[in-house]
């Protein structure tokens, strides 16, 4: 199987119109094991969000329940002049509208992508996303990412609902929140804030929406709502300044512009292939179930390499005891690799730091001698537990600064359908220091351009060249 068929396999495939000098096919869209591509969605640090162009209105509105099945066109109107010709609309699979015909512009603020809706369904979609931002101002500037979903069901909400709604998001945000109190957020004034909004509505739809919208500036992917099948992300309309942005240094075809063409599958989304002399490289681009059984299959597959290169750069995390499953079997003895400080639900007091420890695990593979882990900027959540197993391993870390977001977060109902899940420890490294929104700074830092990867993977390539290095005598 050549690598970048196995990459679509295993990453969740976004769908982005292009302008006609970059039309071609998809390309493998990012991945996080909860709610993928919008909870990795951040601001360039660069570019502040009131120098770019945002969405003022949609059609239908963002919430919109009992949407007419006879919309012939979702329209899309942003608040100054933009490139017309150019498009990002982002999303894929059941959820997004059936296409009718080819994207246009009405004017140059306002665009329009024809569709067919169905009877008593629910749709969920982007204006630009974090890779895929075509929708650009006439200077250029892409346009702030803006989520829509709709629903042409009817959604009611009863004003009981609403109020055990409202109060159940009252003891999640105050209580039993971990990050509660990481940027100074008075939630108790918000929430109230935010109300007679919540009481106004009519729709459990638009109650998400607004849930999802009140939360935005925890600047927290873990904390967000999920209104029957359609996530609503937490972090598109209202946000400050990110320290940097979450734009990945990873691209299927600039890995297999290294790796070469023949690679070998290991359940769903695991690759490994043998790279250079003694040196072996296993692909593993999310911890879902049995990832940790495949990880061990392509470790015994590769013949006692020297040196390994794991690459978990689009990496967004899942479950976290099938990473320890296969950083196991790089430990011979427990080691405590991370803390952390859980927070109890009935009193919202936070526990001291207790160890995180990974444990042993058999295989008939040899320990390679040398270890390289890949990361970088959405290298995110469990995975980012995984990268310190592997460091207390003796691993080096190579790439950029993963995402800074770990917090095992736990499902809240709200009422009407409505699930908010809401973090329940701090996440520390093994010595204490907090992770969210700081991230880990690996050990070999080498930083990607982006245009850099339209011919090689520069992180890839210079770690390959050190593992060769490495092993001269």
């Amino acid at each position: 199987m050549f690598l970048h068929e196995a990459v679509a396999i295993s990453i969740v495939a976004l769908m982005s119109f292009a302008s006609p000098d970059e039309a071609g096919p998809p390309r493998p869209g990012e991945h996080d094991a909860d709610n993928g591509e919008a909870k990795a969605i951040a601001e360039d640090a660069a570019n502040p969000a009131s120098d770019r162009p945002r969405v003022v209105s949609t059609e239908p509105e963002h919430g919109e329940d009992g949407v007419a099945i006879d919309l012939a066109q979702i329209v899309v109107t942003f608040d100054r002049p933009m490139t017309v010709g150019s498009h990002s609309w982002v999303g894929g699979g059941e959820l997004f509208p059936e296409l009718a015909g080819e994207p246009t512009w009405i004017d140059d603020r306002t665009a329009a992508l024809p569709v067919r809706l169905r009877p008593d369904s629910d749709y969920q979609l982007a204006i630009n996303s974090t890779r895929f931002d075509n929708f650009r101002g006439a200077d250029g500037a892409p346009a702030i990412p803006m989520p829509l979903v709709f629903s042409t069901r009817e959604w009611p909400m009863p004003t009981h609902v609403k109020e055990i709604g409202i109060e159940r998001l009252r003891d999640a945000l105050l209580r039993r929140y971990s990050y509660r109190d990481r940027l100074g957020i008075d939630w108790k004034t918000r929430l109230a804030a935010y109300e007679p909004k919540l009481r106004e509505v009519d729709s459990s739809l638009r109650f998400a929406a607004l849930v999802s919208e009140m939360v935005a500036p925890a600047e927290d992917p873990h904390l967000w709502v999920k209104a029957r099948s359609l996530t609503l992300p937490n972090d598109w309309r209202e946000r400050r300044e990110r320290r940097r942005d979450l734009t990945t240094n990873f691209e299927g075809r600039a890995v297999g512009s290294v790796v070469g063409p023949a690679v070998e599958q290991h359940g769903r989304g695991v690759i490994s292939a043998n790279i250079g002399p003694d040196v072996g490289y296993i692909l593993i681009p999310v911890w879902g179930a049995s990832t940790g059984e495949a990880a061990l299959a392509a470790l015994e597959s590769l013949e006692d390499v020297g040196s390994l290169i794991i690459d978990v750069r689009p990496n967004g995390g899942g479950a976290e005891a099938e990473a320890a499953r296969f950083a196991g079997a790089f430990v011979t003895a427990p080691v405590v690799y991370a803390k952390r400080r859980h927070i109890d639900p009935a009193t919202g007091e936070i526990s001291e730091p207790l160890d995180a420890v990974l444990e042993p695990h058999e295989t008939t593979a040899t320990r390679p001698r040398r270890v390289y882990v890949l990361v970088g900027p959405t290298t995110m959540s469990s995975c980012e537990g995984f990268c310190l197993m592997m460091r207390a391993a003796g691993a080096e870390l190579v790439g950029e600064r993963t995402a800074g977001s770990s917090g095992n977060p736990q499902p809240v109902r709200v009422g009407g359908g409505i699930l908010m899940y809401v973090p329940s420890w701090i996440a520390l490294d093994a010595e204490g220091h907090p992770l969210e929104g700081i991230g880990i700074e690996p050990d070999v830092v080498i930083e990607t351009d982006p245009a850099d990867l339209a011919t090689t993977d520069p992180v890839l390539a210079q770690t390959l060249e050190r593992a060769k290095a490495a092993a001269q005598p």
